[in-house]
């Protein structure tokens, strides 16, 4: 029974010269370990409280009077004090709970130095490394002996800044944001059909890190940084450069994707890329590929702006190939579906090594595994990710040329 339904009762039955006859929940009484009758705290219930002042304040029942009347109606021992606590509040009018009234402890950072802490944020942004919820604290100014760090995290939490995961993006210049805007309105009218059949495949490098222990591998964390969830691509809060090739010999794969056809191509290669590595590579793999698309008109394929791929060598064994590079505008990794592939599947394998709870792993047999799990990739993951780029022009456009959700 609400609050609400307990004095309509009350007040008809004032009205009609009734005395009030509630339902009374007594309390039981239990026992401990040793047998003895163990009291708990009583709490007054809204309908026992309406009882007790009604008999107070109408019938004019006082003391002993009332108590041994309570008793009678099932009510269980009450002290006097909390009797009479209860008699003289009001039977109709709300009472106010005065705990609302305490407001709590003073805060010990005051709105100028939220702002202090908010400025060295950004900073820190600025600068080649990662910080940490400390290095604000001490940039900031404010005294440590008088504020804690997890005063000063907790304050950031409620300013919406969270320490959350970097994102292994490239930062962009004022340059970078006028050449990806203008790439976007130039192919957003494109066709679907354009980036599906014209765009014959998508190619770039990628590598990931041999650890001797690929199950503990998978339980660290990766790079994070203070920021607000919605600002994930903005500047400073991006990893600055890949951090996956610390603390192990790097498998390195060309991996080309086309859509309907899947992984076409991952050729693997040892060691720094370069321009006369990168010819060899695409002299003895590039006909092999061109095989697969032998029905198609089209000679254009989509790689990024890296140097050794748009070596002067690089760029004679493309021509001696027959094909013609699409390129996308530097540090757009957005721009590239091939990107999206790389990050699921490095996902995969970094899953797998705690799925398959491999302890231990040669080099050999980490780059099979490698080379298995991007030639077993689902296609239709990869068809769906190519199908984004009309998205993801339009994206680019309303952002002005900012980064993108891709």
């Amino acid at each position: 029974m609400c609050r609400a339904q307990v004095r309509k009762i009350v007040r008809e039955r004032i009205d009609r010269g009734l005395l009030i006859n509630l339902t009374i929940t007594v309390v039981k009484m239990e026992n401990d370990t040793d047998g003895k009758t163990a009291k708990k705290y009583l709490k007054v219930s809204l309908s026992m409280s309406l009882y007790i002042r009604m008999a107070y304040q109408e019938l004019k029942m006082r003391g002993k009077t009332l108590q041994e009347h309570l008793i009678e109606k099932g009510f269980p021992k009450l002290p006097p004090r909390t009797i009479l606590f209860h008699a003289r509040k009001p039977v109709f009018d709300e009472t106010e709970d005065m705990r609302k009234r305490n407001k709590g402890r003073p805060r010990k950072l005051t709105e100028r130095d939220s702002r202090k802490l908010l400025n060295s944020l950004k900073e820190l942004r600025d600068g080649e490394e990662a910080f940490c919820s400390k290095q604000i604290h001490e940039a900031s100014g404010i005294p440590r002996d008088t504020v804690s760090n997890r005063t000063i995290r907790r304050r950031l939490n409620e300013m919406e800044y969270f320490y959350l995961q970097s994102r292994k993006k490239g930062l962009l210049t004022a340059s970078d944001y006028k050449k990806r805007l203008r790439f976007a309105r130039k192919n957003v009218k494109r066709p679907a059909s354009f980036w599906q059949t014209e765009i014959l495949f998508y190619l770039d490098g990628v590598g990931w890190a041999h650890k001797n222990n690929p199950k503990e591998h998978a339980k660290t964390l990766r790079t994070r940084t203070w920021r607000q969830k919605k600002e994930g691509r903005k500047k400073g809060c991006t990893a600055k450069g890949k951090k996956e090739g610390v603390g192990g010999k790097m498998v390195y794969f060309m991996v080309a994707v086309a859509y309907g056809k899947g992984v076409v191509a991952a050729m693997p290669y040892t060691g720094p890329i370069n321009g006369a590595k990168f010819s060899q590579l695409v002299d003895a793999n590039f006909p092999k590929i061109l095989k697969k698309f032998r029905h198609y008109k089209s000679r254009y394929f989509m790689q990024d702006g890296d140097r050794s791929q748009n070596a002067k060598q690089s760029l004679s064994a493309i021509s001696r190939s027959g094909l013609e590079i699409f390129p996308i505008t530097p540090r757009s990794p957005d721009f590239n579906p091939i990107e999206n592939i790389f990050h699921l599947i490095s996902v995969q394998i970094k899953q797998d090594g705690l799925k398959l709870d491999i302890e231990r792993e040669t080099y050999e047999e980490f780059q099979t595994r490698c080379f298995q799990t991007m030639m077993n990739f689902p296609k239709d993951i990869i068809d769906k990710t190519i199908d984004s780029m009309p998205d993801r022009m339009r994206a680019a456009i309303k952002d002005k040329g900012g980064r993108t959700k891709y």
